[in-house]
């Protein structure tokens, strides 16, 4: 068998579903720097659960991250026959679930009726409270485009790297989280402003792109 690589191949599956390496990053939980590095060939052995996740996020066995790593698949994997436990939790993943969407974000309570709902895969590491929003500007456009639907987990807290939506100013705008000079900020190509300054911050774990 041909082995490609493994920065090849992740960069060919990303690219195939029309992901940027941010996209794939929120998707997966992996840092944007981290697939960088594995598709630059600069870490080309992950540890397994990098792999386990990327696989998760292409829908294909992990055997064939493995593979393109240059793995001798059957010596480095257990086979092994799965437990009822495990066969009820690939179920229960495998049920989509449905994400109210707003037109508006908000502060607190859910007053207003939801404008749709869309459905996703379970996301095993997301909390129990997944919100849908409208997004109305283009302060981070291309990446995020008016009309797209951004999907936050209220149950995550902020952390540097993570695109954020948030109040601030009396304003609702969206940007990714960075450190400078020891303080957190929200940038998008428009403006920075302090985390500090931004109410009700919810994190961003994927974008629903509208081709219309």
């Amino acid at each position: 068998m041909e082995i490609i690589g493994l920065g090849l191949k992740i960069k060919q599956l990303r690219q195939e579903r029309g992901w940027s390496q941010a996209q794939l990053a929120l998707k997966s939980g992996l840092s944007r720097s981290h697939i960088s590095l594995i598709e630059l060939r600069k870490f080309s052995h992950p540890r397994t659960d990098v792999l386990m996740k990327l696989a998760r996020v292409f829908n294909i066995p992990v055997e064939e991250l493995y593979q393109a790593a240059g793995y001798e698949v059957e010596a480095k994997i257990e086979r092994r026959a799965e437990t009822p436990e495990e066969i009820l939790e690939k179920l229960r993943v495998a049920q989509p679930i449905s994400v109210p969407v707003y037109g508006e974000f908000h502060w607190g309570t859910v007053h207003d009726e939801p404008v749709e709902y869309v459905y996703r895969a379970k996301i095993r590491e997301a909390g129990k409270n997944l919100e849908g929003y409208v997004v109305r500007g283009d302060c981070m456009a291309p990446k995020i485009e008016p009309g797209d639907i951004v999907i936050v987990d209220r149950d995550r807290s902020p952390e540097p790297g993570n695109v954020v939506i948030c109040i601030t100013r009396g304003r609702i705008v969206v940007g990714r989280l960075k450190v400078v000079e020891n303080e957190v900020w929200m940038e998008n190509n428009k403006e920075q402003v302090k985390l500090e300054e931004c109410q009700a911050a919810a994190v961003v774990i994927e974008v629903v792109k509208r081709l219309v």
